[in-house]
């Protein structure tokens, strides 16, 4: 596995966000001043604000370097859904 997949899996324990959160992250959702990540629209359609340890500052630092517009790497723009069977 790539070692910037490691740091995606480390930023999803550190914050707890949700899969479709990490990767549509973007960097203006990013506060680096405040230590915060704020997510527009979360799964029940309000505004949540995450906070950032150092840790997890220091990973989207790394990715920033790695990336361009988009704050994690991902091929596409959106997720791919978990298909269940029910």
């Amino acid at each position: 596995m790539d070692p910037d997949k490691f740091l995606l899996v480390e930023l999803d324990i550190l914050t707890g966000l949700r899969r479709s959160e990490l990767f549509c992250l973007r960097w203006d959702y990013v506060n680096f001043l405040q230590k915060s990540v704020c997510i527009p629209r979360s799964k029940n359609g309000e505004r949540r604000h995450v906070p950032l340890g150092d840790s997890g500052l220091e990973i989207l630092q790394h990715l920033r370097k790695q990336t361009g517009g988009l704050g994690v790497p991902s091929r596409r723009e959106r997720p791919t859904l978990m298909r269940t069977t029910g």
